[in-house]
């Protein structure tokens, strides 16, 4: 045992947990059988070296920096509710018992964050350091410890890493997972000790995926080389104000106070105003005063930041592409209980483990030294929760979508930049990256006003940022152009504060004060408590730019007319409160109605079709009379409802179609309701069509660096990148990876579809003849005749020739992937540490949002990463249900046990009461002093 702990007991399974442990059992035995096999580069790994590092979850530990003793009760997933007498004890046993299940995970997440990958996994990942170096996550990470954050956070982020390093002393690697086991055989690797800057390092993770419109700016500015102005605004369509509801439709902004007024507000709202207010820019979705300048500049400088955009591994999103969540309340007038409900999915990528972790964190008496009694989600890696609720409220959280980053053009010269006019010199510093079995690299850094320097990080982009053409106004180019990211996790904040602050808050003021200590990223936030209210508030640090600069495209970073003028206040920031209609619902829609807000949040929100079908099926419960159960919160979970089969099946069943193969395939959609199941032949039918539609008409006419990597098309010679045919046709391959490729068929293309359906012969619906047997497209049906046809001989290859063996679930499924060696490890590494494939319902912008990316198949790319449903009225009667399962240990019990019931909808009970929780626990495991 390590030096500072001791044992009473040793491991044993809990008595819930016997059958899943000869499960375990029996695949550790094949997993042995395999590797004796000679798989594992000759190596033998005995089966306990595989159980090494599961953890001990009953009897006692002694565990030295305990004040008093903490009880660690583990329910029949293995899921701890930790009982301690002092804030500092319960952290400090958070971040023991985190590192007993998922210390590998935490260990790969600061390595990422750091810059530091290529000491764990060799040079492969040198490019990623230096792109994650040049960010400076941690850097800005360890500015908040030292400078911003509070006292009693940094204690309790202390608390929580001695809890860690006490985990991890004098364990070797095996010992702590089986992925170090495998690590072994490559390098020495050894795990560090974990510091209080890890944790916060993490949040800035989060933040870039979580960043906004970045990628929109990148593509808008990459559509340039084949589309004109009107063509790309035909593809970033306004946001349908009147048919999809925003968050906020009540309250308004006070031009006198300069606030905002909540509707149904009986209090002061209880925010800060920190922050500076600046000019209020545009609204809407535009292209910027600085396209002409930037357009032809950026081109090429912006393929190359895709191509290190799309290696960046995730943290939580797909890279920022997809990301979205549900989260609704309805007050208990509209519910069984007469008490508020609150359900909650955040949308994000899958993983294995997932990167939610659930515990419950609760002082034997709450008082001024142990202020918790607080359940929910965290990430593993970091103290307190994230989403949950404590003894008297509940909070859930969406990505707003408001835009947090700008790319800036920026006209290098010599060791600096030019900005009005005048050269200034970089801010400079030097990064020494270590990698394992190789040599180190250093690095420099250089930064402008506005940002790192993101082009330094490619050669392509210095080469291409001395060729690249711009218009008259633009500066000489001299040493040519680069491009810098101005961004509000790049600034020292407070979220940390947040984190903890929101756990132990006991009403909507003192909840709406520790929001606004959120300030990256800037999340919408609902909440509900035990009084019977409902409420929504948008905290977050919210940029505001000059005059006509919208930030939907990248600016000169040479002209000061283009830089953020301060942010928004926070008493400016929307927010509602008890509105009249009973509910509220966010599901990354508008916030508010832009003409009732004065200062741009975005103009690239969700398109509101999930939040809107939401609303609707809240609202038909409501009309109809009934009360709303926390069942019938979960059914609205789980809704799998097409909005755009809506608009587009009645028009597919009127196409006449002359094979009698398709019009066999057509029939699936008569009398079809619309819904995604996994068994559904319509579904995989449609969601195929529709897969078509968006190739033919919009795919194919894009440039290359949004279209899928391999595929190539014969395109119109726009320059000299290859030999042409005699038609003037030059073979042009795409560059983006599929799960990033574009049109992924979201609910953007849903509107941009809708506006040109009475367009029949729109230029988007015409395709010009490529010698195929169909030849040239001349309006709307006959585009959707041959995305019928299409679809029908797609599907035949992919599922077979008989329809009544097709499902959309054999097309749209789940595999579970170790992020690390389990996507780039050997084949036998990979078989144990995957799990999957599962057959899924649901779909892309659908609520039980199983997203997919059309362009590049139909495979999942990202789902919803939890379920909660929180009941105000009786605690212990909410629901709950995590993707994967609370171990991070590939053979433990609880790797993947919540899996098969998160497949179906189902949910997990919830305990919260001490009761509640002693009835459902399995081990108990007690830290001593």
């Amino acid at each position: 045992m390590p030096p500072n702990t001791t044992a009473s007991s040793g491991q044993q399974p809990g008595k819930s947990g016997r059958k899943k442990g000869r499960k375990a059992r029996l695949f550790v035995l094949v997993l042995v059988l395999a590797i004796i096999g000679g798989v594992a580069y000759g190596a033998y790994w005995s089966i306990s070296t595989v159980r090494a590092s599961f953890p001990q979850t009953q009897g006692s530990l002694t565990l030295k920096g305990l004040s008093g003793p903490v009880e660690v009760k583990r329910d029949g997933y293995g899921i701890p509710q930790m009982y301690g007498s002092s804030d500092a004890d319960l952290f400090m046993a958070q971040g023991y018992v985190q590192a007993q299940d998922r210390f590998y995970e935490m260990d790969v997440r600061r390595h990422m964050t750091s810059g530091r990958l290529s000491e764990m996994f060799g040079k492969g990942q040198v490019k990623n350091d230096e792109f994650l170096r040049t960010l400076g996550w941690d850097r800005v990470a360890k500015e908040e410890y030292d400078n911003t954050l509070s006292a009693s956070t940094k204690k309790y982020l202390q608390a929580y890493a001695k809890g860690v390093n006490a985990y991890l002393q004098g364990k070797d690697g095996k010992d702590i997972s089986l992925e170090y086991a495998a690590l072994g055989f490559e390098n020495d690797y050894k795990p560090g000790v974990w510091t209080p800057v890890d944790s916060v390092a993490w949040l800035k993770a989060m933040a870039w995926d979580l960043r906004g419109n970045m990628q929109d700016e990148i593509d808008r500015a990459l559509m340039t080389s084949r589309l004109g102005p009107k063509q790309i605004a035909d593809l970033y369509p306004e946001y349908p104000y009147s048919r999809n509801r925003t968050i906020v439709q009540q309250g308004q902004y006070d031009e006198l106070t300069g606030t905002f007024e909540g509707a149904g507000d009986t209090s002061d709202g209880g925010t800060s105003t920190s922050g500076t207010s600046g000019t209020s820019g545009t609204s809407g979705t535009g292209t910027g005063t600085s396209s002409s300048t930037a357009g032809s500049a950026l081109q090429s400088q912006l393929t190359g930041l895709q191509n290190i955009l799309d290696d960046v591994p995730t943290a939580v999103g797909v890279n920022g592409n997809g990301i979205g969540s549900n989260s609704w309340v309805v007050a208990g007038k509209y519910t069984i209980t007469g008490k508020p409900l609150m359900a909650n999915d955040p949308h994000l990528s899958a993983s294995l483990p997932s990167v939610w972790y659930q515990m419950g964190l609760h002082c034997r008496t709450v008082s001024a030294t142990c202020q918790y009694d607080v359940s929910g989600y965290t990430f593993a890696g970091m103290p307190g929760v994230i989403i949950g609720h404590n003894q008297d409220i509940s909070w859930g959280m969406t990505n707003s979508g408001v835009d947090v980053t700008d790319l800036y053009l920026e006209k290098l010269s010599g060791d600096g930049y030019l900005y009005d006019g005048k050269v200034k010199p970089f801010t400079t510093r030097e990064e020494t990256i270590k990698v394992a079995g190789g040599a180190a690299k250093k690095i420099v850094v250089r930064e402008t006003n506005n940002g790192p320097l993101l082009s330094d990080r490619d050669d392509e982009l210095v080469k291409v940022g001395k060729k690249a053409t711009v218009d008259t106004s633009a500066p000489d180019r001299g040493d040519g152009y680069g491009i810098a990211l101005r961004w509000t996790a790049l600034d020292p904040g407070t979220s940390m504060d947040a984190v903890f602050a929101m756990g132990k808050a006991t009403d909507w003021n003192g909840f709406r004060k520790a929001a606004a200590l959120f300030d990256v990223p800037s999340q919408n936030l609902v909440y509900a408590d035990t009084d019977d209210n409902i409420g929504y508030t948008l905290p977050g640090r919210i940029p505001t730019r000059a005059q006509g600069d919208d930030g939907s495209i990248p600016a000169p970073g040479w002209d000061s007319k283009y830089k953020w003028t301060g942010y928004i206040k926070q008493d400016e920031l929307p927010y509602e409160y008890n509105p009249e209609r009973g509910y509220i619902v966010t599901a990354n829609q508008a916030v508010i109605d832009q003409d009732k807000y004065p200062y741009t949040l975005t103009t690239d929100w969700g398109y509101g079709t999930r939040s809107q079908r939401i609303t609707d099926l809240i609202e038909s419960k409501i009309k109809g009379g009934g009360k709303i159960s926390t069942d019938d919160m979960r059914q609205m979970q789980l809704d799998n409802s097409s909005e755009i089969a809506k608009l587009l099946v009645p028009k597919l069943l009127k196409i006449n179609l002359d094979d009698p193969h398709v019009r066999e395939a057509q029939e699936l959609l008569e009398g079809w309701d619309y819904t995604q199941d996994a068994d559904s032949a319509a579904a995989a039918y449609f969601n195929s069509v529709w897969r078509n539609i968006l190739k033919l008409a919009f795919g194919n006419k894009l440039p290359k660096e949004l279209r899928v990597k391999g595929q190539c098309l014969w395109v119109d010679q726009i320059s000299t990148t290859g030999p042409a045919d005699e038609a003037g046709k030059v073979i042009e391959c795409g560059q983006r990876e599929a799960d990033q490729a574009q049109p992924d068929g979201g609910d953007r293309w849903f509107e941009v579809v809708r506006n040109l359906m009475n367009d029949e012969k729109s230029d988007w619906w015409t395709t010009p003849g490529s010698g195929n047997r169909e030849g040239a497209l001349k309006n709307r049906d006959k585009l959707f005749e041959r995305a019928m046809i299409d679809a029908r001989w797609e599907l035949t290859a992919k599922l077979g020739k008989d329809i009544d063996t097709w499902s959309w679930g054999r097309l749209h499924r789940l595999f579970l992937k170790n992020q690390t060696l389990g996507t780039e490890g050997p084949g036998f590494l990979q078989y144990m540490l995957n799990r999957g494939p599962w057959k899924l319902s649901g779909g892309e912008a659908a609520v039980n949002a199983t997203g997919w990316n059309a362009a590049g198949g139909y495979g999942v790319v990202w789902v919803p990463s939890m379920r909660m449903v929180v009941n105000l009225g009786d605690l212990d009667k909410s629901k709950w249900i995590n993707l994967t399962g609370a171990s991070g240990h590939a053979y433990s019990a609880h790797y993947t046990d919540q899996t098969g019931k998160w497949v179906k909808g189902e949910l997990l009970d919830w305990s919260f009461s001490a009761k509640a929780v002693d009835d459902s626990t399995s081990d108990t495991l007690e830290l001593k002093p």
